[in-house]
């Protein structure tokens, strides 16, 4: 048995969170998802992801910055 590929996706904006979960969970994967930088990178640092689709502004810590680190 496989399992989905899990995404980590980092957006703030509520609603377009929403939607991208949706539309990507309706395709089969797996989506954890961080409204902060800071806790995008926390989680990253605690689950392993096939992808992380992030906002390049965010609170906390920056997309750029986050990819960096």
């Amino acid at each position: 048995m496989t399992s989905n590929p899990k995404i980590l996706l980092i957006e703030d904006d509520a609603r377009l969170a929403a939607n991208l979960r949706q539309v990507l969970e309706d395709k089969g994967f797996t989506v954890t998802h961080a409204a902060r930088g800071d806790d995008g990178l926390q989680r990253a640092g605690n689950a392993a992801f096939d992808v992380v689709l992030t906002d390049l502004r965010l609170p906390g810590l920056g997309g750029l910055d986050l990819v960096r680190q």
